[in-house]
């Protein structure tokens, strides 16, 4: 249900700034506006995730949002790159989630790659989404953190290397059903990106057992998603034997196996 968080209070005067109207599939513009109506200034957060009715014309609106950092517009498939557009140029934001919004191509992430961003989120949006994108995100965004770009089937490893080589702060990555990588764009990760605790790498067919062994050097790694590579084999699993910290590796049944028995 809609709610809206830190609502202005007669006695302490605390403006709200936080808007959430998440798993609203009615909301319409008009809802949209009225609530975000005298609290434009003060907003910090926006989610709408699951809207799926909201336009440009509400988007726009958070344009306004001068404190915004965080927005979350996840499944609001009517959305273009013009709203995100016209959101970029009013906010610095450092948290954008845009997922499965499918209407959306590289001119939108280009407009939200800027260095306050530490957080993004295009998981599904693989339509038109190409390296352009993320060769944008890697030139402009070195803070960032966490990247989910899963099922963007355009990605290659050209983009996977410039991230690599720029975002040296990145702990969690979604590459998941991006079948365009090779072993080229994990060994890269390994070096580059050296504090990586998360990886996900599901259905990425291409990749082989030098992969897992660049990354089983990484010390930080403590979430491994490798289920559908199907080239691995048990030389991969027993390499990651070694990684203190590992504590989820979600795998096959046999590899999760021999990885216990690698361990004792």
């Amino acid at each position: 249900m809609a709610s809206l968080r830190n609502a202005d209070d007669p006695e302490s005067g605390t403006p709200l700034n936080l808007l959430d109207l998440s798993d609203s599939p009615a909301l319409t513009d008009e809802s949209f506006k009225a609530a975000l109506a005298g609290r434009a200034s003060s907003l910090i957060s926006i989610s709408v995730t699951g809207c799926s009715e909201l336009t440009d014309e509400s988007i726009k609106a958070i344009g306004g949002c001068s404190s915004l950092t965080s927005l979350d517009v996840s499944g609001c498939g009517h959305l273009t790159d013009e709203a995100l557009q016209s959101v970029a140029r009013g906010c610095a934001l450092t948290s954008v989630n845009v997922s499965g919004c499918r209407n959306l191509t590289d001119e939108a992430i280009k407009a939200i790659a800027s260095r306050s961003l530490r957080n993004l989120n295009v998981a599904y949006c693989g339509k038109l989404l190409t390296d352009e994108s993320l060769n944008a995100v890697a030139a402009n965004c070195p803070s960032l953190t966490s990247l989910n770009v899963a099922d963007c089937k355009f990605i290659t490893d050209v983009s996977i290397r410039e991230i690599a080589a720029n975002c040296s702060t990145l702990t969690s990555l979604d590459v998941s059903r991006c079948k365009h990588l090779t072993d080229e764009s994990i060994k890269a990760l390994a070096l580059g990106c050296t504090s990586l605790s998360s990886l996900n790498v599901r259905n990425c067919e291409k990749l082989t057992d030098s992969s897992i062994k660049a990354l089983a050097l990484l010390p930080s790694l403590s979430s491994l998603r490798i289920f559908g590579c199907r080239k691995l084999t048990d030389e991969s699993i027993k390499s990651l034997a070694g990684c203190a910290n590992l504590t989820t590796l979600d795998t096959t049944k046999n590899f999760r196996e021999i990885f216990k028995a690698s361990r004792s």
